[in-house]
C-alpha cells in the first residue's frame, strides 16, 4: 500500500545530515575528476595551441590536427565525469556501509557504461519531447528523472530504466514535481544572493572561490536530495510486478527517439552546409 512522500522540508533535512555525515568521501569524489579533468583539458589545449604555432602549415590547418585529440580527450572526460556522478550515487546509496572514495569508484566502475547508454536514451527522450511540444518535455523530464538511480540501485538496463522511472512517478507527478522545484527555489537564494552581494562590492576572485564552493556544496546536496527523492518514491511506492508493455517500448522507438535523432542530423547538416559553402 502506498504511503505518503515526506515533505521537501524533511528531503533536505535528510539530505544535509547525510552530507555533513559523508562530507569528505562525496567531496573527494567531485573533486578529484574535476580538478584532474582541468588539468587534462589544459595541457591538450596548450599543446594543440602550441603544435600551431610552432608548426609551418596555416593556423587552421595546425588546429585541425589537433582534432581528433580533442574529441579523444572529451570522450575520457565524460566517461570520467559519468564514472565520478555514478560513484557518487554509490556512495550515497551506500552511506550506511560507510564506503570510502575508492571502494565508491569501484563500485561505480561497472555501471558506467549503462549509465551512459541510458543518459544517451534519457537525453534523446527528453529533447524528442521538447521538439514534439513544450508540455510532453516537461512531462518526460519529471517521469524519467530518477532513470540512472534505477541504473545504478536497480540493475535495470536501457529503456526499463526510464520505463520503470514512469511508473513510480505514476500518480505523483506533481508532488514529485514540488518536490524537485522546492529544491530549486532554496538552492536559487543561497547561490545568487552572496554572488550579487560580491559582485558588487566588486571582490572577483571571492566571488570566483565562493562561487566554486557554493557549487560544490549545492551539487552534492543536491545529488542526495534528488537520490532521497527516489528512494522515498520507490519506499512509499511498495512491492509491484514491473513488466513494460510492447506499447510504451514501440512509441519510444519509433516515435521519440527518432525524432530528437533527425533534428540532431539536421543541426549537423546545417552545420556542415555552413562550413562547405564557398
Amino acid at each position: 500500500m502506498e504511503t505518503k512522500l515526506p515533505g521537501p522540508i524533511e528531503l533536505l533535512k535528510e539530505a544535509i545530515g547525510i552530507t555533513r555525515d559523508r562530507f569528505w568521501t562525496l567531496v573527494g569524489i567531485i573533486l578529484i575528476p574535476s580538478l584532474l579533468g582541468i588539468l587534462v583539458g589544459g595541457i591538450v589545449v596548450g599543446g594543440v595551441f602550441g603544435i600551431a604555432a610552432l608548426s609551418s602549415k596555416s593556423f587552421l590547418a595546425s588546429i585541425g590536427l589537433g582534432i581528433p585529440l580533442v574529441i579523444l580527450v572529451v570522450a575520457a572526460l565524460l566517461v570520467l565525469q559519468t564514472w565520478s556522478y555514478t560513484a557518487l550515487i554509490f556512495a550515497i546509496k551506500d552511506s550506511k556501509e560507510r564506503i570510502g572514495v575508492v571502494e565508491s569508484f569501484r563500485r561505480g566502475w561497472d555501471k558506467v557504461r549503462s549509465v551512459l547508454w541510458v543518459s544517451a536514451l534519457l537525453s534523446a527522450t527528453i529533447l524528442g519531447g521538447f521538439l514534439l511540444l513544450a508540455i510532453p518535455g516537461i512531462i518526460f523530464v519529471v517521469w524519467f528523472v530518477f532513470a540512472i538511480y534505477i541504473v545504478i540501485a536497480e540493475n535495470e538496463k536501457g529503456l526499463n530504466a526510464l520505463l520503470k522511472s514512469r511508473e513510480y512517478v505514476r500518480g505523483r507527478w506533481w508532488g514529485v514535481v514540488w518536490r524537485l522545484v522546492a529544491f530549486t527555489l532554496i538552492y536559487l537564494p543561497v547561490f545568487l544572493i552572496p554572488t550579487v552581494l560580491l559582485t558588487l562590492a566588486k571582490v572577483a576572485w571571492v566571488t570566483s572561490v565562493l562561487n566554486f564552493v557554493i557549487s560544490v556544496l549545492l551539487g552534492i546536496v543536491g545529488a542526495v536530495y534528488y537520490y532521497l527523492v527516489y528512494y522515498h518514491l520507490r519506499e512509499t511506492k511498495g512491492e509491484f510486478s514491473f513488466a513494460p508493455s510492447e506499447k510504451a517500448r514501440k512509441f519510444f522507438v519509433f516515435i521519440a527517439i527518432p525524432v530528437s535523432v533527425l533534428f540532431l542530423l539536421a543541426i549537423l547538416a546545417l552545420i556542415a552546409f555552413l562550413a562547405l559553402r564557398p
